[in-house]
């Protein structure tokens, strides 16, 4: 009798579905009979599902709600959609997000998604397990109660803040409190607005994080140097915990950031230090100008005394 596809082993149906990178084209495979769909789906379930667009948010649920019980083994998902319908999304919330979940990572829009994720994680259930939440592309109320409900289990964490972010900081709890979230690591802080001294306020209370990824476009420079110079030295709390810092920033002259990081953390292993062009969810591109030589000899004695450093830029051409 000759071998088919469908009389292929189990275990080697399995080794060829992980190979199949397309969430969409394994659930074509769970279709074709009732072998394949048990085989595809334990396939899809042990992977973390990232879902970019409306039309996968829309398969995806579909695929749920074809099986009550497949949401419960939901275990790692990543939404990151652009500017699009967001129904499809609240709605695989409502089945997805069970206490089984570990990593819920991404980063995603609007206000009424958080809404609900904070509605459906009532105080009575416990959430042990669960490492990450998706980043808001706004900070809000909503997030930072989100922060606290989770506070006891998180350990990566993304905040963003963009010009059009409005939020009364009395009725944050956590954004300058972030060392109650016990676990925490790991943390990127994306600003468009901030100044170093907001920064400040917020690291200076999370002496417990490991990994800094940080973002600042700051609107003014510092013209005293002197001055400033002092401010780190008497106002700035210092960590010993931090061991791996990225600095990520757009415009020139702002090279001091990067003293006033160096010497808060100063026992860093790892510096990373970029002046790219940044992908944001709501900006999705930004254009930077170009370093000359002497900018980046600045910046490399700066950093030079952390173990491990680099400086990731694009090089003016000689005048």
């Amino acid at each position: 009798m000759p071998t088919t596809t469908y009389s292929l082993p189990s275990e080697l149906l399995i080794e060829i579905f992980n190979y199949e990178k397309c969430f969409r084209q394994l659930v074509q495979y769970s279709l074709v009979c009732k072998r394949w769909n048990k085989l595809a789906d334990s396939v899809i379930l042990s992977r973390n599902i990232t879902l970019y667009s409306e039309d996968a948010a829309w398969i995806f649920y579909h695929f749920l709600v074809s099986s009550p019980e497949k949401s419960k083994s939901v275990k790692y998902l990543t939404v990151d959609p652009p500017h699009c319908n967001l129904e499809p999304f609240r709605m695989i919330l409502k089945l997805a997000f069970t206490p089984c979940m570990e990593s819920f990572e991404g980063e995603i829009e609007g206000t009424r998604f958080f809404n609900e994720l904070l509605l459906i994680a009532g105080e009575e259930i416990e959430y042990g397990r669960l490492r990450t939440i998706p980043a808001s592309w706004n900070y809000s109320t909503t997030y930072d109660s989100l922060l606290h409900r989770f506070k006891s289990t998180l350990e990566c964490i993304k905040l963003n803040f963009h010009e059009s972010c409005r939020y009364n900081t009395k009725n944050l709890t956590m954004l300058y409190h972030l060392n109650q979230i016990e676990n925490l690591t790991s943390l990127t802080l994306n600003s468009d607005v901030h100044d170093i001294l907001k920064a400040e306020n917020i690291l200076k209370n999370c002496n417990q994080i490991k990994d800094l990824d940080i973002n600042l476009s700051i609107g003014t420079n510092i013209t005293n140097v002197e001055q400033f110079n002092v401010w780190i030295q008497e106002d700035v709390t210092r960590s010993n915990t931090l061991r791996s810092l990225k600095i990520r920033f757009s415009k020139d002259r702002q090279w001091h950031i990067v003293d006033y990081l160096v010497y808060k953390y100063p026992k860093i292993e790892k510096i990373v230090v970029e002046r790219l062009p940044v992908v944001d969810s709501w900006i999705r591109s930004s254009i930077v100008l170009p370093m000359d030589i002497q900018t980046i000899k600045t910046v490399l004695e700066k950093i030079s005394n952390v173990k491990i450093y680099q400086l990731e830029c694009i090089v003016a051409a000689r005048q």
